[in-house]
């Protein structure tokens, strides 16, 4: 939570303090190494996730980020328009 300044290990319930912060951003680490990156939009009344997806090949980490794009509205209980 950059807003917050701090990083939340979910497994363990842990906290430490982040060197950036005071930006509205969350980023979710996953047990692969690919990352989710959510922030609101600062022109448009609408959220933007990123997938930042990584992989021993091109075509792997495509899936990662695939599975990512379809899972996340679901994880992050956004409801369709």
């Amino acid at each position: 939570d950059y807003l917050r300044g701090e990083r939340t290990f979910i497994r363990v319930i842990e906290r430490e303090t982040l060197a950036l912060s005071g930006e509205n951003v969350l980023s979710y680490t996953l047990e692969n190494g690919c990352r989710v990156v959510v922030r609101p939009s600062g022109t448009e009344p609408k959220i933007k996730i990123y997938a930042l997806a990584c992989g021993p090949s091109r075509s792997e980490a495509e899936r990662c980020a695939a599975a990512i794009a379809e899972d996340a509205p679901q994880a992050l209980r956004l409801k369709e328009r």
